[in-house]
Parts: C-alpha cells; sequence; structure tokens
C-alpha cells in the first residue's frame, strides 16, 4: 500500500526542481550507473585490510546484480572458490 501525502509530494517536487538547478548548473557529479559503482568502491574503504579492501571492490565489480528500486534495492552475489589443502 502506498501512501502519499501533500507533504511527501511537495518535499519531491521541491528536490526535483533542485536538482534539475544543480544539474543545469554543472554541480551533478557522476549519474547513473557509474556513480553507484563508485559509490560502491568508496564503501570498501571501511574494510581496514588491504585484502578485504580488494576482495570488496572485486565483488562490486564483477557480481551478479538483481533487483529493482522499487524492490527495495539491489542485491549482490558473489561466488569464490577456494580449496583447502589436504590434512596431513
Amino acid at each position: 500500500m502506498i501512501h502519499n501525502t501533500k507533504d511527501s509530494q511537495a518535499t519531491c517536487l521541491r528536490e526535483a526542481v533542485n536538482a534539475r538547478d544543480a544539474a543545469r548548473k554543472g554541480q551533478l557529479s557522476g549519474t547513473g550507473a557509474d556513480a553507484a559503482t563508485g559509490n560502491a568502491s568508496q564503501r570498501c574503504a571501511a574494510f581496514q585490510s588491504a585484502a578485504e579492501q580488494t576482495e570488496c571492490v572485486r565483488r562490486v565489480n564483477n557480481s551478479q546484480a538483481s533487483g529493482s528500486v522499487s524492490g527495495g534495492g539491489v542485491l549482490r552475489e558473489s561466488v569464490t572458490t577456494t580449496v583447502d589443502p589436504p590434512p596431513q
């Protein structure tokens, strides 16, 4: 069920006008998938070790993505196969 209120519509319209004005002034940085990938890569900086950061960036760039904004976001799946050494 979707609830529309006068306040939420007014806020949406105000944000749309602000975004249009910013775009006309060249104040918006990247848009679309490139910006989303860049943002996701920046979030990988939260990992402390270089190996974890590298693995995070790999997942962002090489994973299968599915989902939608209306469905709540994008789900990413990444499969990594490792081979454990035989016990001695």
